[in-house]
C-alpha cells in the first residue's frame, strides 16, 4: 500500500511544480480550522485529494496510473502548521491561504482547497 503511495506522490511533486502559480487574486485567508476543508491535486491523469473530516482525522485518496488507495489517520493543526501521521509516519505541512505544502519525507507537494 505504501510503495503505490509513495510513487504515486513522487510522480505528482514532479507534476505540481509545473502547475503552481502565485498571484495578488490568489490571496485567501489561513483558516483556523480545517475541520471540513478538501485539499487536492490533479495533474498527468493522476489526482491527491485530502481531506480533513473532524477536529482530528483526515483521509487521504490517490488515484492514477497505479490504481487507487485509501487511508487515513489523524492530524494536529496550529495554525499555519498542520502534522499527518497514519500510526507509522508523519508528514508535516503548511496552510498558506488556499494552499497546503507537505513536506512529504524530503520533497513539497502543493495542495489547493477545494
Amino acid at each position: 500500500m505504501k510503495k503505490v503511495f509513495y510513487l504515486a506522490i513522487a510522480a505528482l511533486l514532479a507534476m505540481s511544480f509545473t502547475f503552481t502559480s502565485c498571484s495578488k487574486d490568489d490571496e485567501v485567508t489561513t483558516p483556523d480550522s480545517l475541520t471540513g476543508t478538501s485539499w487536492g491535486i490533479s495533474a498527468g491523469g493522476e489526482s491527491v485529494t485530502l481531506t480533513f473530516s473532524t477536529q482530528s482525522l483526515f483521509t487521504f485518496a490517490y488515484s492514477g496510473s497505479e490504481g487507487e488507495e485509501i487511508f487515513g489517520g489523524t492530524y494536529v493543526y496550529s495554525k499555519p502548521k498542520v502534522t499527518l501521521s497514519d500510526g507509522e509516519d508523519e508528514i508535516y505541512g503548511t496552510v498558506d491561504g488556499n494552499k497546503l505544502t507537505l513536506d512529504f519525507f524530503g520533497d513539497e507537494l502543493v495542495l489547493t482547497r477545494k
